[in-house]
């Protein structure tokens, strides 16, 4: 009896240490150079008929594999080296019909993966990477400043204040009213709330939100942003980046194991976004009302355009870049809310008129830091039948700014422009010579 007992302790010592050993074996297998490879045109992952063609036409020295996930073939390669050869190869003489991007896969046995067995994620010490501190211009947020201004407006009308005219501005509203003696009772009204900060002037009142409100709006900025910069971070392959809040307007992501840390930093500092407004004009010298703004498209025909936007980008759940004719174009699906019913029935209640797709990006003056809108209508169709649910967006000048633009509303637009103003790139050194270590220690132990 106590010879049985002391067999099952070894039996089960040994099967411990197998079922250790079997584990920790995915860690040791390096990962796989891959290039994923996209068709343009269907903006699906290219099929294996289609890779085989663009190794039997390039000089590309590479195999079809199949990803990680099981859900479609991409092209593995023995060397990071001949990975990024092989990208710009394909990205040059096929980049009409596709387009690759360089990523890393796991390369352990398929049978360890039935059995759930899955490699270590390794942060930046053990495997090299770039780590990136971004700071949030809140200040600079057009979106929630909008939000602000219309919520301010609201809690004012709700006191019982008639006033003649409210105009935005930087730091709060400037409220009009008809007589000094208006603006001085509205001014006590106002005083008397905890959420406002005034100031009288003649017959105008400029407004402020107090401090506690400006926090809480700072807060909903860095929400929206991480949120959004997450969703980036994921669209691009990165699945083991860390993205995390510091302070009170910084943002820190590590990047471990990233190739194409250019594109990665152009997309997650993205403030592309689109919006569709209706043409008022196409006389460059009439604008139909005041607040109209001027743009030309890309032929340089100039036209008005209303300043309410009818959709905003935020209103797009999914998009895809794809082709038609040889010419790049972005399928569009809206979010099914009370959004698209007023698109609905704004393009219904506008057939025949011109409908601007507006794109709009914020830039930065490398030197001076100044900020400022660049607005460029893409295309302006005549809207020939009420618009729902989805649609495709035409003019589109590259197949690249298709793809970029069709990545940044699928991850939505920033709530506030961005700059990176920390960049370390750290090398896998320290980290390798912690694992040479701890093989070293196993070894020694066993």
């Amino acid at each position: 009896m106590t010879h049985n007992r002391i067999y099952f302790h070894y039996a089960f010592l040994l099967i411990t240490c197998l079922l250790g050993i079997m584990y920790t074996s995915v860690n040791f297998y390096p990962d796989l150079p891959i290039l994923e490879i996209k068709n343009v045109q269907t903006g699906q992952a290219a099929s294996d008929e289609e890779l085989r063609t663009i190794l039997d036409t390039s000089s590309t020295k590479g195999k079809v594999h199949t990803s990680s996930d099981g859900s479609h073939r991409v092209l593995s390669f023995n060397s990071i080296d001949q990975q990024m050869l092989a990208k710009d190869e394909i990205n040059q003489v096929h980049g009409e019909r596709f387009v690759a991007s360089p990523n890393l896969q796991a390369n352990h046995p398929q049978w360890l993966r039935y059995l759930g067995a899955a490699p270590m994620k390794l942060g930046l010490d053990l495997r090299g990477g770039v780590h990136l501190t971004l700071n949030v211009d809140v200040e600079n947020s057009p979106k929630d400043t909008k939000k602000l201004h219309l919520e301010t407006i609201k809690q004012i009308q709700g006191m019982g204040i008639d006033y003649d005219k409210a105009t935005a501005e930087k730091n709060g509203l400037l409220l009009s009213f008809s007589s000094e003696d208006q603006a001085q009772k509205a001014e006590v009204k106002l005083a008397e709330s905890k959420h406002f900060k005034t100031k009288l002037n003649q017959n105008s009142i400029e407004v402020q939100v107090d401090s506690q409100a400006s926090k809480g709006r700072q807060d909903y900025i860095m929400q929206r942003t991480l949120e959004s910069i997450h969703r980036r971070v994921n669209e691009l392959g990165l699945s083991e980046a860390i993205v995390q809040r510091q302070g009170a307007t910084q943002i820190n992501i590590d990047l471990p194991g990233i190739q194409d840390m250019q594109r990665a930093k152009d997309i997650i500092g993205n403030t592309a976004t689109l919006s569709f407004h209706l043409v008022s004009s196409f006389n460059p010298n009439s604008p139909k009302a005041p607040s109209d703004f001027l743009l030309n498209d890309e032929d340089g025909r100039p036209m008005w355009l209303e300043q309410n936007s009818v959709l905003t980008g935020d209103a797009i759940t999914h998009a895809i870049a794809t082709h038609q004719d040889g010419k790049p174009l972005i399928q569009i699906q809206l979010n099914g809310g009370a959004a698209e019913a007023s698109f609905y029935n704004t393009t219904l209640e506008n057939k025949g008129k011109n409908l601007a797709i507006v794109y709009q990006e914020t830039v930065t003056h490398p030197i001076s830091k100044k900020r400022t809108v660049n607005r460029r209508v893409i295309s302006a169709p005549s809207i020939l039948n009420a618009l729902r649910g989805s649609f495709v967006i035409q003019g589109i000048q590259s197949n690249a700014e298709a793809e970029t633009l069709a990545l940044l509303l699928r991850s939505g637009s920033l709530a506030a422009p961005i700059d990176i103003v920390h960049e370390t790139t750290v090398g896998p050194s320290l980290g390798e010579d912690n694992i040479q270590k701890g093989v070293f220690s196993i070894g020694m132990g066993f």
